[in-house]
């Protein structure tokens, strides 16, 4: 018994013949038959019924059949792991993000990474840009995406600044304040709503309500019940704004856009192998489309 009879076994199951497992593996139809004869003859079994038009697993067949898959795909498993040994492909990525930036830059990747790089595993750590940037100098993730900080000089990092996003002041279309153009007085006394980026760009004061969400998804939960009001990157919430689910908030005093820049950043002490490299080139031409 051997690999290539098994093979040969499962794909004809998978068929349903003798001819499509042939075209399927790129052998011919004969081959095919004695591949699977031959494994008939190792096992002492009949694994499948040639008495009709095409061949139907036997019980045995049906009983081994879990086996035999089991086996032809670890064997290819190996197969994949040892080329992407051989070529240098990481075993495993350490990815960090600010959480609003998931939906844009990483969720559209994740199909074609996988059909890339089948072995390789991925983690997901999501913090705010200043704890983000801390895990990248000390190696502990290998590719973090945050917003630019202006202060910092990126010497211990490398960095790419790639798009620019707008910050926006938005409200439920529930909310009270819908239509109505506020002061900043006014504004301090209504519930703020806040993830990591914000803190950066506003801080939490003293004596004005905030309400702090580690996971931005739940802020929007909260924002389409009408409570609060949040300052949040545009493109995280361009689709409630664009079907009337978000309202942009008139604020009186805020007379030009709070822009910030979007920063890919990798470490300078972990190696960089092909996995990453896709994800550097994919997340930078995700702009250019």
């Amino acid at each position: 018994m051997n690999i290539e009879q098994l093979s040969a076994f499962v794909t004809t199951a998978e068929t349903g013949s003798f001819s499509a497992a042939a075209r399927r593996l790129g052998k011919s139809m004969p081959t095919i038959s004695q591949l699977v004869g031959n494994l008939e003859i190792d096992l002492n079994l009949e694994l499948f019924d040639r008495s009709g038009r095409y061949p139907s697993l036997t019980s045995a067949g049906i009983e081994l059949y879990d086996y035999a898959k089991y086996s032809v795909d670890s064997v290819s498993d190996i197969t994949l792991k040892a080329r992407s040994l051989n070529a240098g492909v990481e075993n495993s990525l350490q990815l960090g993000l600010e959480s609003a930036l998931y939906d844009n830059y990483i969720l559209p990747q994740l199909s074609n990474f996988h059909l890339a790089f089948p072995q390789t595993n991925l983690s997901f750590i999501r913090r705010n840009t200043h704890q983000l940037r801390t895990l990248v100098i000390d190696g502990t993730i290998d590719l973090a995406l945050g917003y630019i900080d202006t202060i910092i000089q990126p010497s211990e990092y490398h960095s790419h600044s790639f798009a620019k996003d707008t910050i926006v002041a938005v409200i439920g279309e529930k909310h009270a304040l819908v239509g109505k153009t506020i002061s900043y007085s006014q504004l301090n006394q209504q519930l703020q709503l806040s993830f990591s980026i914000v803190e950066s760009i506003e801080g939490s004061k003293h004596g004005k309500p905030l309400w702090l969400f580690e996971h931005p998804g739940r802020l929007k939960e909260v924002l389409h019940q009408g409570i609060g009001w949040a300052f949040v990157p545009k493109s995280w919430v361009k689709n409630e704004l664009s079907n009337g689910q978000f309202k942009k908030l008139q604020l009186d005093f805020l007379h030009q856009d709070i822009h910030l820049e979007i920063e890919l950043m990798t470490s300078k002490t972990r190696a960089e192998g092909p996995a990453l490299t896709w994800w550097k080139d994919a997340i930078l031409a995700s702009v250019l489309k």
